[in-house]
């Protein structure tokens, strides 16, 4: 232990001195402001990163001979082991490995700097950042993309509460011809007061986000005829709420407006939304989840939507084809049923899972709400294909079980256990042996 404390002591000191000197040889420069270093790499003991601030006043000549100066100096006090990076006004640019790298660096952070579309930049070695007016993002990505090495990202600068916002355009590492069709519809929907974010790959993806459901079948139309071009063949395409993950929009993605249309028709039908390509939809009245589940399963749906959930407030099942529904639906309903005789705070909650896993988590836990559990498991059959779960938070009963699809017993994957708590799943074991046929 002590020879791997020296050992790591003597790391800590070497990096300390590289940067402590590369800070102290920075400060020396005329033009400088202040400076800082600290250390990025092995647990920030090593790698030292050097920061400079040039005065405002400085010109650009002198700049460039403070970037020169400081390339020379990297190369022979520690090459890559010291990073440095200048701060001149508006514009962060690192020093490069060799003088035409920095060069390079500086010719691209003084344009910047002179323009007055970008009002921050960010040029390093391995990427340039470029912030700007929304009207002036594409101009910008078009006029300033291209550099080899350094794939570049324009984006649209927050207001004051947000400086940051999610209009960008950004070059990847895939490159392609920068198609000026696909940059016009950036304009387009930038400019459009219900868009959110909007993020552009022009050879990757694009991803646009409205400000809520009522944006997105517009939005998805537009988008669509872009993933219906032969150009953009590579591209993926999609479309989000601020709420909701993006789904992907294909070439032959239909309109949701006919399912949606069905929603508003269907009675008892209270809430729907889409969220990573799976529809949620609110019931009101359970007396009516029968009907609207099996309506709703009758309908066509787009092929991107993977799933449909359906609820009430204590119970929901999924329409996915995979054949299990009709048993989903009868458990809802003995759920349903059994509640009807409990208080609003003694209820328990049913979820069928797409994943095959039956979960149910009572309220407050006691002998006849395990019962009722079992009672709705059984009688829709889906025992026998699918896992149960019955999570219960009730001191003194804590507990979470699972039975594996036609187990014979439920097993106990955590447990706070009291007597209480052992006592009510010895009983809930007892109960479903006895009516799985298993005791």
């Amino acid at each position: 232990m002590v020879i791997l404390a020296a050992l790591a002591a003597v790391g800590l000191t070497g990096c300390s001195i590289q940067g402590n000197a590369a800070e102290s040889w920075l400060s020396k420069s005329q033009i400088i402001e202040s400076t800082d270093h600290s250390m990025t790499g092995c647990s920030a003991m090593c790698d030292p990163e050097v920061e400079g601030t040039i005065r405002e006043s400085a010109t650009a000549a002198e700049v460039r001979r403070l970037g020169e100066a400081a390339t020379d100096y990297l190369s022979s006090h520690g090459g890559d082991e010291v990073g440095m990076t200048l701060e001149f006004g508006k514009v962060s640019f690192e020093i490069g490995g060799t003088q035409d790298e920095t060069s390079q660096l500086m010719d691209l952070a003084l344009s910047t700097f002179d323009d007055d579309r970008v009002s921050i930049a960010y040029v390093n070695r391995s990427y340039v950042t470029l912030y700007g007016a929304k009207t002036d993002v594409s101009t910008l990505f078009t006029e300033y993309a291209g550099a080899k090495d350094r794939p570049l990202t324009a984006r649209a600068d927050g207001d004051d509460d947000d400086k940051h916002t999610n209009f960008i355009i950004e070059e990847g590492t895939e490159r392609c011809d920068i198609s000026e069709p696909l940059i016009a519809h950036f304009d387009t929907f930038i400019l459009d007061p219900g868009v959110t974010s909007l993020w552009l790959g022009p050879c990757t993806k694009l991803e646009v986000a409205v400000a809520d459901e009522s944006g997105v079948d517009a939005m998805v139309e537009k988008v669509q005829q872009l993933a219906s071009d032969p150009r953009y063949a590579s591209m993926e395409f999609s479309v989000a709420t601020e709420d909701g993950s993006p789904y992907a929009i294909t070439a032959d993605t239909p309109q949701l407006d006919p399912l949606f249309a069905l929603f508003d028709a269907t009675p008892g039908v209270a809430s729907y939304s889409v969220t990573d390509n799976v529809i949620l939809v609110g019931v009101s009245d359970p007396a009516l989840f029968r009907s609207i589940v099996t309506t709703i399963d009758a309908a066509p749906r787009p092929g991107f939507i993977t799933g449909i959930r359906v609820g009430h407030d204590w119970a929901s099942v999924y329409i996915n084809g995979d054949g299990t529904l009709a048993a989903q639906i009868s458990t809802a309903e003995a759920m349903f049923a059994s509640n009807g005789a409990r208080a609003e705070d003694d209820k328990v909650s049913f979820s069928a899972g797409s994943d095959g896993t039956l979960g149910f988590g009572p309220v407050h836990y006691d002998e006849e709400a395990g019962r009722q559990i079992v009672d709705a498991v059984v009688a829709g059959g889906l025992w026998k294909t699918s896992s149960t779960r019955i999570e219960v938070f009730d001191q003194p009963v804590v507990f979470t079980v699972t039975a594996a699809a036609g187990s014979e017993t439920f097993v106990a994957t955590r447990s706070n256990e009291t007597p209480e708590t052992t006592s009510a799943i010895k009983n809930l074991n007892t109960y479903w042996a006895a009516q799985t046929g298993s005791g």
